[in-house]
C-alpha cells in the first residue's frame, strides 16, 4: 500500500469540506424504511459529497469510507454522530399525514466514546504473527478538523458484494466448517459468528489447522458481517475488526 499524507487528506477536503468540524448521519424514518444523509456539521447544513470524479464512499452506523478509484488504499474516518427522525405516532389507525416525527436530536459521541479505526491499530498491534495475517492493518494519518483519519489496504471484494455464495455450500463443506468452529471455539455459542462462506475460505486458503486458530481469534471479536470481510486476491481478509460504536454513543431526545 503506497499513500502520502498530503494526498489522503485532500480526499478528506473534498468529501468534507474545509469546514467540516465532524461527520453526522442524519437518518428519518419512513413508513417503508429509512431515508439517510450525510452531513460534516452538527447543524447539518453543510452535505457530504458522498460521491467524486476520482472516488465513491461507503458507510456504516460507526464509518465513513473514502474510496479512491485509482489508489490501492481506502480512507476511513470515524461517525461523529446521529440525528434520528422516529414515528412517534403508533396509532394505526391514525391517517399518514398525520403521523407525527419525535426528533432524537442528536446521537453526538460523547469523550468516552471509542473510535473503532483506533480500537483496530491496538487489536492489530496485540495480535500475533499468524492473527495478522488475515486482519489487514488501520493505519492512523493525522486529524482533518479535528476528525482522526486512516488508511487501510483496499480489498478486491467484500464478501457481500462477490460470488462467494452461502447456497454453494456442499453439505460435505459445511460440515467441516461446523467441525473447525467447533473446535475454535471449544463448543460455546458466539454471538457474533462468521459468515460460513468466508470460514470455508479461510480453511481453503490456509487449512484447517491455521484455520481453527484464526477462528479462534476472530471469534473474540465483535460485528463480523459479510461487508466487514472480504478478499486481496481471493485470500481471505477481516476489514472492520474494531467493534460496533453505536453502543458508546450518547443519546438525547429532544
Amino acid at each position: 500500500m503506497v499513500y502520502n499524507k498530503s494526498e489522503v487528506m485532500d480526499f478528506v477536503r473534498r468529501a468534507l469540506g474545509k469546514n467540516a468540524d465532524g461527520i453526522y448521519l442524519s437518518q428519518r424514518e419512513l413508513n417503508d424504511g429509512w431515508e439517510d444523509s450525510l452531513y460534516s456539521d452538527e447543524d447539518c447544513s453543510y452535505a457530504v459529497n458522498e460521491w467524486g470524479a476520482d472516488y465513491e464512499t461507503s458507510r456504516g452506523i460507526s464509518r465513513f469510507v473514502i474510496i479512491p478509484n485509482d489508489k490501492d488504499y481506502v480512507v476511513k474516518l470515524p461517525i461523529t454522530g446521529i440525528y434520528e427522525e422516529i414515528l412517534s405516532n403508533e396509532d394505526e389507525d391514525e391517517d399518514e399525514e398525520e403521523e407525527e416525527y419525535k426528533t432524537r436530536v442528536i446521537a453526538k459521541a460523547n469523550e468516552e466514546c471509542d473510535d473503532p479505526s483506533a480500537d483496530e491499530i491496538s487489536i492489530y498491534e496485540n495480535a500475533s504473527k499468524l492473527e495478522k495475517q488475515i486482519l489487514l492493518q488501520t493505519i492512523y494519518v493525522g486529524d482533518y478538523n479535528g476528525i482522526p483519519v486512516y488508511v487501510q489496504q483496499k480489498i478486491t471484494e467484500t464478501l457481500g458484494h462477490s460470488d462467494h455464495d452461502n447456497d454453494d455450500i456442499s453439505e460435505d463443506s459445511r460440515k467441516i466448517i461446523r467441525d473447525t468452529i467447533r473446535k475454535a471455539t471449544n463448543g460455546e455459542w458466539c454471538s457474533t459468528p462468521c459468515p460460513e462462506m468466508f470460514v470455508l475460505d479461510i480453511i481453503n486458503f490456509y487449512g484447517i489447522k491455521k484455520a481453527q486458530a484464526m477462528l479462534k481469534f476472530l471469534y473474540t471479536l465483535d460485528d463480523l458481517h459479510s461487508n466487514n470481510v472480504g478478499y486481496i486476491n481471493n485470500r481471505p481478509v477481516v476489514v472492520d475488526y474494531g467493534g460496533f460504536a453505536g453502543s458508546s454513543y450518547l443519546w438525547i431526545w429532544d
